[in-house]
């Protein structure tokens, strides 16, 4: 009697002409993995990075949060490719990632492929930004550029992204399903991607809210700087070199920052002791938009310690929907 195991491999169902997955359906799946994985990753890593820096272990410009946020996911992807072939997404949707022999992954292999396919989207992000300045990373357009370009190296290359040659790998229809479940997974990623779509363009001003986080982060270590400088000498410090808090590249007068130059004066604050704080964006790591221009924030301690903007050069009240 043969009591040998089927042969339950991609090549096995698929067998010498594996049918190779299409566009929509691997944007599907990598959309699921997005809204299921990497969306829970990056909310945690930003809410590890805020306790953190609330409790003034680390500085925004460490960069805790994007990183936590870029090796989380991308283990998750190396790892689960290389031990199933498939990441959520890619179950859901029913395809896997093979050797073009069509055998498993090994792990080293996966490993090489993510790092490609990470290196292709940020190489695809940075020259939009480059060259696209003012849609930046964020925008509907580079979202829909991203997609663009993707379709375009499918329909030219017959299914395979750029990765999948530089790797001997193709993604492909781990066994033959439904056109109703196909449909309903391409149906869902065009629906994530336009909401996402949506919500990008409505809330145009979430990147430069973001970076008023470095500010605030600023300000609270100057205060407590501050308050800590006042127990000891009875009045405010004039400069920063005074207090006991420590950034690069820090002088007397200026704590220089990634988007922000922060000042400090102990005159025109009212009645002593008190000091003025504020930061001013700048444009050396980054654009900012014209709604806004160089804005500056200020908060007057103890008379107005409410973080308030300075001057907002966009006009209007355009720069207090940072501050909500």
């Amino acid at each position: 009697m043969n009591t040998q195991k089927p042969d339950n491999s991609p090549a096995a169902f698929i067998g010498v002409k594996p049918e190779p997955a299409g566009f929509w359906i691997r944007l599907s799946a990598f959309i699921i993995d997005f809204t299921c994985v990497w969306i829970p990753c990056i909310w945690l890593a930003f809410t590890l990075e805020r306790y953190l820096i609330s409790k003034h272990i680390v500085t925004w410009r460490d960069g805790i949060c994007f990183f936590m946020a870029l090796f989380s996911t991308f283990f998750y992807q190396a790892l689960t490719i290389g031990r199933w072939g498939q990441t959520l997404g890619k179950f859901l949707a029913g395809i896997s990632v093979v050797a073009k022999n069509g055998e498993k992954l090994s792990y080293s292999r996966s490993f090489g492929r993510t790092l490609a396919w990470y290196l292709v989207m940020f190489l695809l992000l940075f020259s939009l930004t480059v060259f696209l300045p003012t849609c930046g990373a964020g925008s509907p357009f580079t979202v829909f550029m991203l997609a663009f370009e993707c379709l375009l190296g499918t329909i030219l290359q017959h299914k395979i992204f750029v990765y999948d040659p530089m790797c001997r790998t193709m993604v492909i229809y781990k066994k033959p399903i439904g056109p109703l479940r196909k449909t309903i997974v391409i149906l869902f990623g065009v629906i994530v991607l336009i909401v996402i779509s949506y919500h990008t363009a409505r809330d145009h001003g979430t990147p430069e809210k973001a970076r008023v986080a470095e500010a605030m982060s600023a300000f609270s270590s100057v205060k407590s700087g501050q308050e800590r400088y006042l127990a000891r000498s009875g009045v405010y410090a004039e400069e920063f070199t005074s207090l006991d808090i420590n950034y690069s590249g820090m002088t007397a007068a200026e704590l220089p920052m990634k988007f922000y130059k922060v000042s400090m004066s102990t005159s025109g604050c009212g009645k002593k002791p008190c000091y003025v704080v504020t930061a001013t964006r700048h444009v050396n790591n980054g654009t900012v938009a014209a709604r806004y221009g160089l804005y500056s924030l200020k908060a007057i301690i103890p008379d107005r310690p409410r973080v308030q903007i300075a001057s907002c050069p966009g006009g209007g009240t355009n720069c207090a929907e940072l501050l909500q």
